[in-house]
């Protein structure tokens, strides 16, 4: 009966939780030096509950303008979920968004890079297993990503507010808000290092906190990696969470 309780707690928060299309990491406000970027992710986590998580999400992006204009986005993702006994793969719930977007100059101040959007997730995730791989719901979302680089400095936020809708069985989750920091610098050259705290809030009253360490190494102006490593600090009625993510970036 405990297992049970459990598997059905840990369901409900997949769905109410799912992990955002960002997430607050090194330049997340500038657009790339070309019109087209491929986004490439691959993530691993595990929370107190003992649910493994394994996305890999290919996101396509587009940029118009230079110091003003638009950006679009597609996010693919494919998923592998472990929890004791059950597992399940496939392909999770797709997103598409975009919004302006502008670069502010300050002079010798620094400089600030904001990307605002708007997005849709489709329910095109399997959600007929124990384990479901999407929500079976439309999900709205607004949001905003923040870099602000000084010559001594940079901060880098992010911000989103989720709508949830509702399932075929009738169910809406609590919207969801997702804040997200993290300041650093370059500390040798082409490698930037940075470190903050990122915060999920359920209108329900249910949050959780956590860590944040990025590192950011740049190959050339078309390509670049980062590893971002998450580590749960706080929670109420919601299981702690670690995480690491690989990402690679290549502006075509």
């Amino acid at each position: 009966m405990n297992y049970i309780k459990k598997t059905i707690a840990t369901l409900a928060l997949i769905v109410a939780t799912a992990l955002p299309a960002y997430a607050s990491d090194i330049f997340i406000g500038k657009r790339g030096p070309t019109s087209w970027q491929v986004d490439q992710r691959l993530s691993l986590a595990e929370n107190e509950l003992h649910l493994e998580t394994i996305t890999s999400n290919t996101i396509f992006k587009y940029w118009t303008g230079k110091e003003k204009g638009g950006w679009f986005f597609v996010n693919l993702p494919y998923k592998h979920l472990s929890l004791k006994d059950e597992e399940n793969s496939g392909l999770g719930d797709l997103i598409i968004g975009g919004g302006p977007r502008g670069t502010f100059s300050f002079g010798k101040a620094g400089q600030l890079d904001v990307l605002s959007y708007g997005s849709l997730t489709l329910p095109t995730g399997e959600t007929a297993a124990k384990l479901p791989l999407g929500n079976g719901r439309y999900d709205l979302t607004a949001g905003i990503f923040a870099s602000y680089v000084h010559p001594e400095f940079d901060v880098h936020a992010s911000a989103s507010y989720t709508a949830t809708g509702e399932n075929k069985k009738g169910i809406n989750p609590p919207d969801k808000t997702d804040l997200g920091m993290v300041i650093g610098r370059e500390v040798v050259k082409n490698f930037r290092l940075a470190a903050g705290m990122t915060t999920q809030q359920l209108d329900d009253g249910r949050h959780l906190e956590s860590a944040r360490i990025v590192g950011r190494y740049t190959f050339s102006p078309n390509l670049h990696i980062e590893l971002i490593g998450d580590y749960g600090t706080g929670h109420n009625s919601m299981p702690l969470q670690n995480s690491a993510m690989f990402i690679l970036r290549y502006n075509l």
